[in-house]
């Protein structure tokens, strides 16, 4: 399975085996994270057996999360933007390890924020062999919604299409992408964490249209 592949392959998993993620495994996670943390000017860390990710509403809603990424980074204005697009690559790259992940994201625990001093927790991320594969969430908008198809490049519908896909705060899909030439702009709309899915969007953008074909217009 191929990052591409495991777009339409992943979905939310909030419920877990007790099964360890195995030394190899953990390993090329780990190896991962430190180059999205790098491209991205992030501090990523791939916490194993631990529960501290979830606050006590996300522990709810879940059962044995105990292997998790966190993001984290220097305050700034794009700094929600670069972890979300992080967080994008590092779920899809668990998938076609035949992982399951959540993006814990507004349920991350006071507990982990507090393990990041100086530094501000964008999000966590579950990650683990899931009690089930989760089900695709119910599309709340459409490619023809959220862009302008008409007369459009082969590759800037494959991207606007495999947005579709992106896990976004309370799966608003609260978003627009617009096309001048080769420039594409993402626009979310304001509410909870604009800036987390903006990210998250533009990384599932840039898999399915190619990252060759265009560039970013982060104006």
């Amino acid at each position: 399975m191929d990052i591409k592949q495991a777009i339409r392959e992943r979905h939310t998993v909030r419920k877990y085996e007790t099964k360890e993620i195995p030394d190899d495994l953990a390993a090329k996670l780990e190896e991962r994270a430190a180059m999205m943390s790098d491209a991205q000017k992030l501090e990523i860390i791939l916490f194993r057996n631990d529960t501290g990710a979830a606050s006590g509403m996300g522990r709810m809603v879940s059962k044995n999360v105990a292997n998790f990424f966190a993001i984290a980074g220097d305050d700034s204005p794009d700094l929600e933007v670069r972890g979300g697009y992080a967080a994008a690559d590092l779920m899809l790259f668990a998938q076609t390890l035949g992982l399951n992940t959540w993006y814990i994201g507004g349920m991350t625990s006071k507990d982990l924020v507090s393990r990041f001093p100086g530094k501000t927790v964008v999000t966590s991320i579950a990650v683990g062999y899931g009690q089930s594969q989760g089900t695709q969430h119910k599309f709340k908008t459409s490619p023809e919604k959220v862009a302008d198809l008409e007369g459009a490049p082969e590759w800037f519908t494959a991207g606007v299409e495999g947005t579709m896909y992106a896990p976004t705060a309370m799966n608003r899909q609260k978003f627009r992408i617009t096309r001048n030439g080769s420039k594409v702009r993402v626009e979310t709309a304001d509410g909870h964490f604009p800036k987390q899915d903006r990210g998250l969007v533009m990384y599932h953008f840039e898999v399915c249209a190619g990252k060759d074909n265009f560039e970013w217009d982060l104006s």
